[in-house]
């Protein structure tokens, strides 16, 4: 999937609700195309450098093993959809 061209720029980290709005037809419209399995939406707040801004290690070790077992979650639907 890719980012529409409407939504570029470090500007966009968390975009305005109607960017959102201007940009969903577009994502609708992918998704439509590609039928994907599984959407995996990875913005600023799953970026490993957001993980690692958690305020100490006890809440950084949470997160972290938080966004890996979603990893592991859509491994394992992409695996069972097989």
């Amino acid at each position: 999937m890719t980012k529409p061209p409407q939504a570029t720029g470090a500007g966009d980290l968390f975009p305005l609700e109607t960017t959102i709005e201007a940009c969903f037809p577009w994502l609708e419209a992918e998704i439509n195309v590609v039928k994907p399995r599984v959407v995996v939406a990875l913005g600023a707040t799953a970026h490993p450098s957001a993980l690692l801004r958690a305020p100490d290690e006890e809440s950084r070790g949470r997160e972290i093993l938080g966004f890996v077992e979603d990893l592991r979650q859509v491994t394992r639907i992409l695996r069972d959809a097989r």
